[in-house]
């Protein structure tokens, strides 16, 4: 890799300017990072903790794709200290699909979060990462019957507040 470049730059030249005061070369240094591959997924994953919104999302589109392989650094960024790396994780989990599945118990963990944008990306992760013919157990046991996707999903959304029950029909 060390000859390999992308856009005339190293792939080191690429990490050193995810540490540029600009925030635009930082997002464009996460974008090119994904041309590495898997090799580029510790120091795209430290670009998710960017103090700049913009320099995140491009850090975690670069995690999505460079796909299944990410899938370990996401589930850890579930659970750090850096709130919009845990938004930005919870949402490329979900988009990665059923190749994430490993990160379904850490997705249920996180529905416990009093953060609620990120409850609901979690939520949503879990809807498309978890294989619908296995259930799933939190670490305190809690069994959800995955099987029933239609209503984990009506649930979900009445959770986070993205359709109201007004009982017709039930």
């Amino acid at each position: 890799m060390a000859d390999q470049r992308y856009d005339g730059k190293t792939f080191g030249e690429w990490i050193e300017l995810l540490r540029d005061p600009s925030p635009l070369i930082r997002r464009d240094a996460a974008r090119a990072l994904r041309m590495f591959g898997p090799p580029a997924i510790p120091v795209v994953v430290e670009a998710l903790k960017d103090r700049n919104e913009t320099v995140c999302a491009e850090a975690a589109r670069t995690l999505g794709e460079i796909g299944p392989a990410s899938v370990p650094a996401l589930t850890a960024a579930l659970g750090g200290p850096h709130p919009q790396a845990r938004v930005y994780a919870a949402r490329t989990l979900g988009e990665i699909g059923q190749p994430a599945s490993s990160a379904g118990p850490a997705l249920i963990e996180s529905l416990q979060d009093p953060n609620a944008r990120f409850r609901r990306l979690a939520g949503e992760a879990l809807l498309n990462v978890w294989p619908r013919d296995r259930p799933a157990r939190t670490s305190g046991g809690v069994l959800i019957g995955v099987l029933f996707g239609a209503i984990l999903s009506v649930s979900l959304l009445m959770a986070f507040g993205q359709i109201r029950w007004h009982g017709y029909g039930l």
